[in-house]
């Protein structure tokens, strides 16, 4: 079995007296899906704040391929490839499925927006995001308007985006 991609030990989050978080070590596969499950009131939006640096945690650690991000800021965590989602779809509706990733990997690039640029670096790019399309199992809808998909389609889109 391969080492865990993402590791949590004894993780908290108090809020005064109020343990929102208390004692959570985890461990998630890369590879797999994983879900956290709880009542309303349980923690786990918190726990995905600690885990993507909307929050800082009071106690414990948090790896990542075995670089502590605990009290990372959420900019530098997206950077090393941790994406979250929220309720609400973000997303641009009105174009592509390809668009959407394109404009994804872009913003991630480490330069700024250049009007004349070398091909290889759009290629590039393009690259990038036509591997999120094939990734999240939206390959053959690369031509397909965002707003007309259903709305799981759209979910898994926005996880290409990450």
């Amino acid at each position: 079995m391969s080492e865990p991609i993402l590791v949590t030990e004894r993780l908290g989050k108090h809020f005064g007296a109020l343990r929102a978080v208390f004692g959570v070590s985890l461990e998630f596969a890369p590879g797999q899906v994983h879900a956290i499950i709880g009542p309303n009131g349980a923690g786990k939006t918190t726990l995905i704040n600690l885990l993507s640096g909307n929050l800082p945690p009071t106690d414990g650690l948090i790896r990542f391929r075995e670089h502590d991000i605990t009290g990372m800021t959420p900019d530098k965590i997206s950077r090393l490839g941790i994406g979250r989602s929220f309720q609400k779809t973000n997303i641009f509706p009105n174009f592509t499925c390809f668009e959407n990733c394109w404009l994804a990997a872009q913003s991630r690039r480490r330069s700024s927006m250049q009007f004349f640029r070398p091909a290889r670096r759009l290629a590039d790019v393009e690259t990038r995001a036509l591997k999120a399309l094939e990734t999240c199992g939206l390959g053959e809808r690369r031509d397909t308007i965002a707003a007309e998909m259903s709305y799981g389609e759209q979910r898994q889109l926005e996880i290409g985006m990450m």
